[in-house]
């Protein structure tokens, strides 16, 4: 887990677990254009609220106790209320892991959708305060899968989304691998335009 000085971790990453990664944001005012990842992401609503826009869509306003399923290349954004902030957690899921282990919920992991269902929330909570612990990583496994599970059958309500594939420059998933398999840190800009 990478640390901010003194306080809690913000970013659990494991060489065990490479398909998986989290992080946790408290209070945060930061905001960000319509991007999208390619890995499934699973976002909970900590305090403040946030506003997720899809790709073209209305925007839909997530409050504390929300959770959101946001499908891989899906261009979407997430940001506080105009002048607040807010906390959040966000757990990225690599597919080809998904695909291998629950291939049923790899297949649906297309569709973007939220719940607020504080249950939900709760074992999202208990599962992501697992990945930052001391846990095997075996068991973190099995809590995400778990988790997933209980997502996939959850009453969710579907959110606006547009996939990005299809849009795509063709180079740009090979500087994208590299970059995600790349021991560099903080390669130049110019560098990344040459690739």
């Amino acid at each position: 887990a990478t640390r901010n000085g003194n306080g809690p971790p913000l970013f659990f990453r494991s060489p065990a677990l490479p398909h998986l990664e989290s992080r946790r944001a408290s209070h945060s005012r930061a905001c960000y254009r319509p991007h999208s990842h390619p890995t499934l992401s699973i976002g909970a609503v900590d305090g403040g609220a946030s506003v997720f826009s899809g790709a073209g869509a209305s925007p839909v306003l997530l409050r504390p106790g929300s959770v959101v399923w946001i499908p891989a290349e899906c261009v979407h954004a997430c940001n506080p209320l105009p002048g607040r902030d807010w906390s959040y957690q966000m757990l990225h899921v690599e597919l080809d892991w998904l695909r291998t282990q629950q291939p049923e919920l790899a297949a649906i992991a297309g569709n973007a959708r939220s719940s607020d269902d504080p249950a939900l929330h709760a074992h999202y909570c208990a599962m992501n305060a697992l990945l930052f612990s001391a846990a095997t990583p075996a068991a973190k496994s099995e809590a995400v899968l778990t988790f997933l599970r209980a997502f996939a059958l959850a009453d969710a309500t579907p959110l606006p989304s547009v996939p990005v594939k299809g849009r795509v420059d063709p180079r740009l998933p090979a500087l994208l691998d590299w970059m995600q398999h790349s021991a560099r840190q903080d390669v130049p800009l110019d560098e990344l335009a040459a690739r």
